[in-house]
């Protein structure tokens, strides 16, 4: 700080596929406040902190950084994954992409059933399934201290768990049940939290996995039983 070295707390996120341009955040106390800095491709120890008084070139200059990339959202020149999304909070990331994709699923299983060729419906085209799925891989990294591969991995698991068990059951759609399986799904996912249903959602990790476990009756009969069970165990409290 100011030419003179400061004590710093430093946290570093590198990827499991061997990324070196780690991304890390160190935290230090100046003057008895608690200052935060992140950098990527830099050391710590290669950054210098300077007072400033006019903070007004900075804000500028930020503000016209997320005016160009915008505009190159908007040009569709930028991957999906080096996007700036709108912050979201807690799960709410997780929650969406399910509803959109248990939607999408059920509009589409409903048009093969009269014969008709697989179109979404217009409000779930675009990229909007995409955006969603992205927002809730980075929460999942940042909420489960999961690389990207591991959160796109965990993400998929959930999703597909969902939409599955939409497609054999009739309660998952519209049910308090079905909220409650949602949320312990979702907790499940990102917590690994010991929810009540808890057996069928080791049972389909067993299902995703390729395995059976030692549940009766085989990989999917075992995952709805356990479901089933949950519902009935429900309904007595």
């Amino acid at each position: 700080m100011e030419g003179e070295p400061r004590a710093v707390q430093i946290h570093e996120d590198r990827r499991a596929d061997g990324d070196t341009d780690a991304v890390w955040a160190g935290r230090l106390r100046i003057d008895g406040i608690t200052v935060t800095v992140t950098g990527r491709g830099i050391a710590p120890g290669g950054v210098e902190l300077r007072r400033i008084d006019d903070f007004e070139p900075y804000i500028a200059g930020r503000t016209a950084l997320l005016r160009q990339l915008s505009l190159r959202q908007r040009a569709g020149n930028v991957p999906i994954e080096e996007r700036v999304l709108p912050p979201v909070a807690g799960l709410e990331a997780h929650r969406e992409v399910v509803e959109y994709s248990v939607a999408e699923a059920a509009a589409m299983e409903a048009q093969l059933r009269v014969g008709r060729t697989p179109r979404l419906p217009r409000r779930l085209r675009g990229e909007a399934g995409a955006l969603r799925w992205e927002a809730a891989v980075r929460q999942q990294m940042r909420l489960a201290s999961e690389s990207r591969d591991e959160a796109t991995e965990a993400v998929s698991a959930m999703v597909n768990h969902l939409t599955r068990l939409a497609q054999h059951t009739e309660w998952l759609l519209g049910t308090p049940e079905g909220t409650a399986a949602v949320e312990e799904v979702v907790r499940y996912t990102v917590f690994a939290s010991q929810v009540p249903s808890l057996p069928a959602q080791r049972a389909w990790e067993r299902l995703w996995s390729g395995g059976t476990g030692e549940l009766p009756g085989g990989g999917e009969d075992a995952w709805l039983t356990a479901w089933e069970q949950w519902r009935v165990e429900r309904t007595q409290h």
